[in-house]
């Protein structure tokens, strides 16, 4: 598989002649991080001087569908909202419509986005399908929607040929529409603002947290609810509970760890592990592989 580093920096525009028998023709998409106190958009010289406006404020031709899995930042509509962008926030944006957005100075943000036309896109916006058209929805980072669009970022850089990748990425772009249009019209698809925020708050509390030692006990206050309730909303957004969240971040961090040459015991103490002995019993548990076999360089998914 090609490795995740690649797609870091993805920009990618095509010129398909003919519109694929789908009915979706991909224009323009792309994966991007914006580190804190850089410039944005990260990679002006990729992107036509329209989609450098990003910021100040611009119209696209076609139907774009943005999804930002880290980070936080804001976006402005024509109407002079301002909303805020968290983790898990998806925004649909109509042709010709008026808007910006940028990250957080201090906080930057990943982003996955997808430009699209053609008879399916088009039928969509004549019925106007989309509730959620030109503004934000939080859909969580576990719906799909990111390894979607991880998909289609791997297709894009594949070696298929130009009519084989026009299909392949209109079929997957009617997948992502059709995913937005289900997140739309199921019922607690979709978590109140208030509660989103307060899952998105011990999430970041947990993951800027991993080299420490976070207490359960302490997390309910952090959100202002129960913690039975806390933990149903956290296990509808991440499928796990916030310490399973937590010890699943534990473990990955530590794989990175110690294939950048850490010791096992080095990387039990650092991750705050009781001993390098529970260290190791947990990782063989959660991965399959004991802590041995990173330090051996093998590769893994440790997202």
């Amino acid at each position: 598989m090609r490795e995740a580093d690649d797609l870091d920096a993805l920009v990618r525009y095509f010129n398909f002649k003919r519109e694929p028998s789908c009915g979706s023709r991909c224009i323009d998409m792309g994966r991007v991080f914006a580190f804190p106190h850089a410039s944005y958009p990260p990679y002006p010289e990729k992107l036509p001087y329209v989609y450098q406006e990003v910021v100040v404020g611009r119209q696209l031709n076609e139907l774009h569908l943005v999804y930002f899995d880290s980070g936080y930042g804001w976006y402005r509509n024509d109407a002079g909202d301002r909303l805020r962008i968290a983790p898990g926030t998806a925004l649909l944006l109509y042709p010709g419509f008026y808007h910006s957005y940028a990250p957080d100075e201090d906080k930057g943000w990943s982003e996955y986005w997808v430009g699209c036309d053609g008879s399916y896109p088009q039928w969509l916006i004549k019925e106007d399908a989309f509730r959620i058209k030109n503004t934000l929805t939080r859909v969580g980072r576990f719906h799909g929607l990111r390894d979607d669009f991880y998909q289609l970022c791997l297709t894009a850089t594949s070696h298929h040929s130009p009519t084989i990748k026009a299909q392949i990425l209109g079929g997957m772009i009617n997948r992502i529409l059709g995913r937005m249009l289900v997140l739309q019209n199921t019922p607690g698809g979709r978590m109140e603002a208030a509660e989103n925020d307060a899952v998105e708050t011990i999430i970041a509390h947990l993951e800027n947290n991993v080299e420490g030692d976070v207490d359960m006990a302490e997390l309910p206050a952090m959100a202002n609810m129960r913690y039975d309730k806390l933990s149903r909303l956290f296990q509808n957004t991440t499928g796990m509970t916030p310490h399973q969240y937590y010890l699943d971040r534990k473990v990955r961090t530590a794989v990175r760890l110690l294939q950048s040459g850490l010791s096992v015991k080095e990387t039990s103490y650092r991750l705050g592990f009781e001993s390098p002995y529970y260290f190791s019993r947990l990782s063989k548990k959660k991965t399959g592989q004991s802590p041995q076999t990173y330090k051996q360089g093998d590769d893994v998914d440790a997202e």
